[in-house]
Protein backbone atom coordinates (compact mmCIF):
# COMPACT_ATOMS: atom_id res chain seq x y z
CA UNK A 1 0.00 0.00 0.00
CA UNK A 2 0.59 3.59 -0.54
CA UNK A 3 1.39 5.25 2.79
CA UNK A 4 3.50 8.70 3.54
CA UNK A 5 7.21 8.18 4.48
CA UNK A 6 7.71 8.79 8.62
CA UNK A 7 3.45 9.10 9.07
CA UNK A 8 2.40 7.02 11.55
CA UNK A 9 -0.57 4.78 10.93
CA UNK A 10 -2.91 2.97 13.78
CA UNK A 11 -3.80 -0.49 11.99
CA UNK A 12 -6.88 -1.83 14.03
CA UNK A 13 -8.36 -5.20 13.52
CA UNK A 14 -11.12 -8.25 15.29
CA UNK A 15 -9.39 -11.05 16.24
CA UNK A 16 -11.83 -14.31 16.75
CA UNK A 17 -10.90 -17.97 16.13
CA UNK A 18 -12.80 -20.59 14.08
CA UNK A 19 -14.68 -22.36 16.93
CA UNK A 20 -15.08 -25.51 14.90
CA UNK A 21 -11.52 -26.85 15.50
CA UNK A 22 -11.82 -27.59 18.77
CA UNK A 23 -11.00 -25.61 22.18
CA UNK A 24 -8.04 -23.92 21.66
CA UNK A 25 -5.85 -21.11 21.45
CA UNK A 26 -5.37 -19.21 17.76
CA UNK A 27 -2.54 -17.29 17.15
CA UNK A 28 -1.83 -14.63 14.78
CA UNK A 29 1.15 -12.45 14.13
CA UNK A 30 0.95 -9.06 12.30
CA UNK A 31 3.61 -8.12 10.04
CA UNK A 32 4.89 -4.48 8.70
CA UNK A 33 7.04 -4.96 5.67
CA UNK A 34 7.74 -8.48 6.26
CA UNK A 35 8.76 -7.09 10.04
CA UNK A 36 6.93 -8.64 13.15
CA UNK A 37 4.73 -5.96 14.93
CA UNK A 38 2.73 -7.84 17.80
CA UNK A 39 1.42 -11.42 18.39
CA UNK A 40 -1.83 -11.59 19.51
CA UNK A 41 -4.58 -14.51 20.57
CA UNK A 42 -7.67 -15.40 20.92
CA UNK A 43 -8.85 -18.91 23.35
CA UNK A 44 -11.68 -20.42 21.46
CA UNK A 45 -13.12 -21.85 24.56
CA UNK A 46 -16.88 -21.62 24.81
CA UNK A 47 -17.07 -19.70 21.93
CA UNK A 48 -19.49 -20.61 18.69
CA UNK A 49 -20.37 -19.93 15.05
CA UNK A 50 -23.20 -17.33 16.66
CA UNK A 51 -20.86 -16.31 19.19
CA UNK A 52 -17.40 -16.28 18.14
CA UNK A 53 -16.12 -13.77 20.97
CA UNK A 54 -13.91 -10.71 18.60
CA UNK A 55 -11.96 -8.83 20.13
CA UNK A 56 -10.53 -5.32 18.54
CA UNK A 57 -6.82 -4.72 18.64
CA UNK A 58 -4.45 -2.15 16.90
CA UNK A 59 -1.30 -1.22 16.25
CA UNK A 60 1.05 1.75 15.23
CA UNK A 61 3.30 1.56 12.16
CA UNK A 62 5.39 4.32 10.24
CA UNK A 63 4.94 4.34 6.78
CA UNK A 64 8.53 4.59 4.28
CA UNK A 65 6.20 5.30 1.09
CA UNK A 66 5.08 2.04 0.02
CA UNK A 67 4.03 -0.78 2.86
CA UNK A 68 2.86 -4.43 3.08
CA UNK A 69 0.77 -5.11 5.87
CA UNK A 70 0.31 -9.08 6.30
CA UNK A 71 -2.20 -10.99 9.10
CA UNK A 72 -0.11 -14.39 9.41
CA UNK A 73 -1.83 -17.52 10.85
CA UNK A 74 0.55 -18.75 13.79
CA UNK A 75 -2.05 -21.81 14.67
CA UNK A 76 -4.38 -24.11 13.97
CA UNK A 77 -4.72 -26.53 10.81
CA UNK A 78 -6.85 -26.12 7.89
CA UNK A 79 -9.96 -24.04 8.53
CA UNK A 80 -9.18 -24.00 12.48
CA UNK A 81 -7.11 -21.07 12.24
CA UNK A 82 -7.68 -17.33 13.62
CA UNK A 83 -10.29 -15.27 12.06
CA UNK A 84 -9.84 -11.60 11.03
CA UNK A 85 -12.28 -8.98 10.41
CA UNK A 86 -13.10 -4.94 10.45
CA UNK A 87 -9.51 -3.89 9.53
CA UNK A 88 -8.33 -0.51 9.13
CA UNK A 89 -6.24 1.77 9.39
CA UNK A 90 -5.85 5.46 9.66
CA UNK A 91 -3.30 8.38 10.37
CA UNK A 92 -2.30 8.72 13.70
CA UNK A 93 -2.52 12.51 14.75
CA UNK A 94 1.04 14.01 15.89
CA UNK A 95 3.85 16.25 14.04
CA UNK A 96 4.53 14.45 11.41
CA UNK A 97 1.18 13.65 9.64
CA UNK A 98 0.22 17.34 10.25
CA UNK A 99 3.78 18.41 8.23
CA UNK A 100 1.99 16.31 5.24
CA UNK A 101 -0.86 17.57 5.46
CA UNK A 102 0.53 20.95 5.56
CA UNK A 103 2.76 20.11 2.49
CA UNK A 104 -0.01 18.35 0.52
CA UNK A 105 -2.35 21.75 1.51
CA UNK A 106 0.88 24.20 -0.07
CA UNK A 107 1.10 21.76 -3.09
CA UNK A 108 -2.34 22.28 -3.83
CA UNK A 109 -2.91 25.78 -3.70
CA UNK A 110 0.32 26.62 -5.83
CA UNK A 111 -1.04 24.73 -8.18
CA UNK A 112 -4.32 26.27 -8.54
CA UNK A 113 -2.78 30.15 -9.22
Amino acid sequence: MVTAPGVHYEVSFALAGNPWGGEQAMLMNVLWNGGLVDSFSHDTTGHTGFDMGWTVYSVVVTGTGLDRLTFAGASGGGAAGPALDAVSMRVVPGPSSLAVVIGAGAFISRRRR
